[in-house]
């Protein structure tokens, strides 16, 4: 694991320990950890939506059945 050192402003200090003295965290690795952890969380769901908003918007619109996943199946796997 990485030790990175940071000075941060007294506001975001406190409550960084506010946090730890709740209960919600142990230590600041631990809550530091975790708001990088819902980064990443909101970025790939951003991701993710932009994906999804591209394919609406990339052709005819089609019907999913269970015959047409098959058949993906089929072309794609060895």
């Amino acid at each position: 694991m990485t030790q990175i050192t940071v000075e941060i402003p007294d506001e975001l200090a406190i409550q960084i320990q506010s946090q730890i003295v709740q209960g919600d965290f142990s230590n600041v690795g631990e809550y530091v950890v975790y708001l990088l952890q819902q980064e990443q969380s909101q970025l790939r769901s951003t991701q993710l939506e932009k994906m999804f908003l591209e394919g609406l918007d990339s052709g005819e619109l089609i019907e999913i059945t269970d015959q047409w996943w098959e058949q993906k199946r089929r072309e794609t796997l060895p």
